[in-house]
């Protein structure tokens, strides 16, 4: 690579320094841009490749990427309104930016488009980067700078994990700041412009971070002050359209979101200037929370805390930066957050042009400048390696982007929901039904679609205890399981699919039955449920039931070798709702049993016991327990 560009002129001591002149050399020799474009493909095919993978293992842990898969696929198909978590497309961050994806996915599929989309974003703003660097500092500053916007450790989390319009907005704040610090260049407004354009079009929230750039635009000199004003008062009007009639209007769901993040503050980070005045202690102890307080250092470290010396372009950043801090939603303080996405841009300019006024301090001699660009460069690969979402990083495993036993359940369960039916699903099954009309969260509450996929997932946490009959989670199972309209057709996994306007004693669930048999038979274990017989095999205990009449929908057992049972398990494999039983049902329910207890069930009988959520008897006269003697299965 070519040596470092000259010492610029001097300046007048009020001359903004986006103003500078440079040096007429080139920003790129030919080897250092093939570098630069070459580190951008690179991280393009990892980014993708990896977000690919992600969604094709069914990994994908939250809803966005379905909820703007959705939305794309919604705008594409003339319909605005978001059914995943309610609101219209008007109402919430307005990303425009998504109708043209939505009809490119219509031909090839939209979360492959989105994701692929937000890669190349990612990884193409390293280029207007670069100029920024290259103009400072020669080619190798502008491979340096590539380098250290791509290794910045949030990048790597927000370009492989889920889907964010915003992260889209990088490439355009990326050229419009490379204007910025360009001012006399011919092409300057043009890219500005269209740059905060675009950017606005990604996400309506980045109005904050426009409006600022169009100040400084106005301040940077004669040729950007007419596109600075036209973008300031432009980002205003469209915010303050936004606020005060898009919002209210459309906005259920961005309200739900807001008070998530500004509940403290009555539902929006304004809120916090009348804090500051009634409650101002609310706000320190807010602020003094220990991720909070290493927000910014966490934040600057990658960056060798060089943005600080460049405060103009730092202001940039201020927006996402301040409602990251304000806001109270656990993750909004993460390095590896997408709120923090939208200030990256301008935070490693700011470290170039930072760094670039460390070095002005003294003799600009190469081997200088080469340290410098050393030191800046070896910050952000150490902040790769300790909070980074890409490979070589100390947290990165393979295991989110690898099928597992998860995915072969959630695959099968998608495969038999089909490709347009009405469906409620946990939020890792929704990206793959997101390109249909009507398609929702898990319950509650419910949405009358057609299938209902329930994640089971605490059963398997609190197996064999009796606080499972008191989490969240299972009287909403037992709930669904005892409906007198749906009935189970897939049991994989952690997740129970059901089927509307069927009846709940067939498919699946038939398994469970073995006939009908007269129903005073047994020992009854209460009034609607007792014991005939009980199988032991090596590794599991077979009892057979007689079903006196339907049964409470929260009935489950207590079995072991004592009089007082402590083990809770619940009946036919918690699929078939006791709710269902009818006078007269034969009946078998299996369980797993470990080599220990084969042999105390062996030698000493079983004791059964009916229990509910509660932890009592169904009635106060149903025994304790019920003595079984085990016979060993065929």
């Amino acid at each position: 690579m070519s040596s470092p560009a000259p010492e610029p002129a001097a300046r007048p001591h009020d001359a903004p320094a986006a103003a500078v002149s440079r040096a007429p050399s080139p920003a790129h020799s030919r080897g250092s841009a093939i570098f630069v474009l070459a580190a951008i493909a690179v991280h393009t095919a990892l980014t993708a490749t990896l977000a690919l993978a992600r969604y094709a293992s069914v990994h994908n842990h939250t809803f966005d990427l379905a909820l703007y898969a959705r939305l794309a696929w919604g705008l594409a198909h003339g319909e605005p309104w978001d059914p995943i978590i309610g609101g219209n497309f008007l109402g919430g961050h307005v990303p425009w930016v998504l109708a043209p994806l939505g009809v490119l996915g219509a031909l090839v599929g939209t979360v492959p488009v989105l994701l692929l989309a937000q890669s190349a974003c990612v990884a193409l703003a390293a280029w207007p980067v670069s100029l920024v660097a290259g103009r400072r500092f020669g080619p190798a500053g502008g491979a340096v700078g590539a380098l250290v916007y791509l290794f910045y450790p949030n990048l790597g989390h927000v370009a492989t994990y889920e889907f964010h319009p915003g992260t889209l907005a990088l490439l355009p704040f990326a050229w419009a700041l490379q204007a910025l610090d360009q001012p006399a260049s011919p092409a300057a407004p043009r890219r500005l412009a269209l740059g905060c354009v675009v950017a606005l079009a990604c996400r309506i929230s980045l109005a904050l971070q426009t409006v600022l750039i169009g100040a400084l635009a106005w301040r940077a000199g004669a040729s950007l002050r007419r596109t600075g004003l036209a973008l300031a008062v432009g980002s205003v009007s469209y915010f303050a359209l936004w606020m005060l009639w898009l919002h209210p209007t459309f906005g259920d769901a961005a309200t739900a979101a807001a008070d998530l993040h500004f509940g403290k503050w009555g539902g929006s980070p304004f809120g916090v200037l009348p804090a500051l005045f009634a409650a101002p202690g609310r706000v320190i102890d807010h602020l003094l929370a220990p991720e909070r307080l290493s927000y910014l250092p966490r934040v600057l470290a990658p960056l060798a805390l060089l943005p600080l010396l460049a405060p103009r372009f730092l202001l940039v950043a201020l927006p996402p930066l301040a409602l990251n801090l304000l806001s109270e939603f656990p993750t909004a303080p993460e390095l590896r957050s997408h709120y923090l996405t939208p200030a990256v841009p301008a935070l490693v300019i700011a470290a170039i042009i930072g760094l670039d006024a460390v070095l002005a301090r003294g003799s600009r001699v190469p081997s200088r400048i080469a340290i410098g660009l050393g030191a800046l460069l070896l910050c952000s690969l150490a902040g790769h390696v300790i909070a980074g979402g890409l490979p070589g990083a100390r947290a990165f495993t393979l295991a989110e982007f690898r099928a597992d036993a998860a995915t072969s359940a959630r695959r099968a369960v998608i495969a038999h929901v089909g490709p347009s039916a009405s469906v409620q699903a946990p939020d890792p099954l929704l990206p793959h039904l997101s390109e249909r009309r009507f398609v929702h969260r898990a319950p509650p509450p419910e949405r009358e679609t057609d299938f209902v996929a329930l994640d089971v997932t605490h059963r398997k946490q609190f197996r064999r205890q009796e606080s499972l009959l008191r989490t969240v989670q299972e009287p909403v199972v037992r709930s669904w399981l005892a409906r007198p309209d749906h009935r189970v057709v897939l049991a994989a996994g952690d997740l129970i699919l059901l089927q509307r306007n069927l009846s709940p004693r067939g498919g699946l669930v038939r398994r469970y039955f073995s006939g009908v048999t007269a129903p005073d038979t047994g020992r009854a274990l209460t009034g609607c449920l007792a014991i005939r017989s009980a199988e032991l095999s090596a590794t599991h205990l077979r009892l057979h039931f007689v079903a006196r009449s339907a049964c409470p929908r929260d009935l489950a057992l207590h079995l072991g070798r004592s009089a007082r049972p402590y083990r809770t398990d619940l009946l036919f494999d918690g699929l078939l709702s006791p709710a269902h039983l009818e006078r007269g049902d034969a009946l078998v329910s299996s369980h797993p049993i470990t080599p220990a207890e084969h042999e105390a069930f062996r030698t000493d009988g079983l004791h059964l016991a009916a229990v509910r959520s509660s932890g009592a008897r169904p009635q106060p006269t149903d025994p304790i327990s019920v003595h079984v003697r085990v016979e060993a299965a065929d």
